[in-house]
């Protein structure tokens, strides 16, 4: 049975119209007053994208936890919208970081791992000396006449640091040689200039062959002075002791007739040398 309503316009009453009295798509968007569709009006997913307006979806529409990777366009993620401290570790893709994401001064020395630092990632003279250890700068380390005289201390090169004969003549300072540096009987005739030798012969009066003789008694006598104090005496015992390889030989003093004897020679010299002996005169001497 319809149900009416009171129609003010007719001023009677007339039945109601109901869904089944409309027709489809009898109901335009002009037929509907704004602001009448309301959410319970709205079918699920009868709001499609191009239903809505650019900018109709405001940050409070949107529930949160509810915008998932899929609902992001590629690239939609701006620097500006990433929160200090939002990008962890777990966020960032294997050999994503490049040098051109690093700030100046940003990797300290504990982010490097041991021995990381290879010789052609050092830069030419980065090496200064306060980033050498102490006693670090071994011998194999230095190139060949890297160290001069700028970087030896004063007194630091001592004998013991001197080679055998690495000291030549252009090494030795101009007067360096002093008489305290002189061996005993190291200054022969043959090491005096030609004009000094011949001054030296002319003022003694001596040839120079008699010269160079009285120089190698010297020698001589110092010679037999040496083999005297080895000279050792051997008793029958001894030499059992020889045979039976338990002899051990003991130095004995040698005795005063030597001694005296080698004495009176180079007392000789010696007055030879101070006089003013003629040279028929040494010959005579020493014969």
């Amino acid at each position: 049975m319809p149900t009416f309503r009171d129609d003010p316009k007719l001023g009677c009453m007339v039945p109601m119209m109901k869904t089944d009295d409309i027709n489809d798509q009898a109901i335009t968007k002009e037929k509907i007053r704004d602001g009448n569709v309301t959410t319970e009006k709205l079918a699920d997913g009868a709001v499609s994208t191009d239903k809505l307006p650019d900018g109709a979806i405001k940050a409070s529409k949107i529930a949160d936890e509810n915008i998932t990777t899929e609902k992001l366009a590629e690239g939609a993620v701006s620097t500006s919208k990433l929160d200090n401290g939002s990008v962890t570790e777990e966020k960032l893709d294997d050999r994503s970081v490049t040098n051109g994401k690093l700030d100046f001064s940003s990797v300290s020395y504990d982010k490097l791992q041991d021995d990381a630092v290879i010789t052609r990632k050092i830069k030419d003279g980065s090496v200064t000396a306060e980033k050498i250890a102490d006693k670090n700068v071994t011998n194999g380390k230095l190139g060949d006449s890297s160290v001069d005289t700028r970087v030896l201390r004063d007194s630091s090169v001592t004998s013991d640091i001197i080679a055998n004969d690495a000291v030549t003549t252009d090494k030795i300072a101009t007067e360096g040689v002093t008489r305290d540096k002189l061996a005993e009987c190291s200054v022969t005739l043959d090491k005096l200039a030609e004009e000094l030798r011949k001054l030296l012969l002319a003022a003694i009066g001596l040839p120079e062959d008699l010269v160079e003789k009285i120089q190698n008694i010297d020698k001589s006598i110092q010679n037999i002075q040496n083999q005297v104090n080895e000279f050792v005496s051997i008793s029958d015992a001894d030499i059992d002791k020889v045979i039976d390889g338990t002899y051990v030989p003991v130095p004995v003093q040698p005795s005063a007739s030597l001694e005296s004897r080698v004495r009176n020679v180079e007392d000789e010299i010696d007055n030879i040398k101070q006089s003013n002996m003629k040279p028929n005169e040494v010959k005579e001497v020493l014969i």
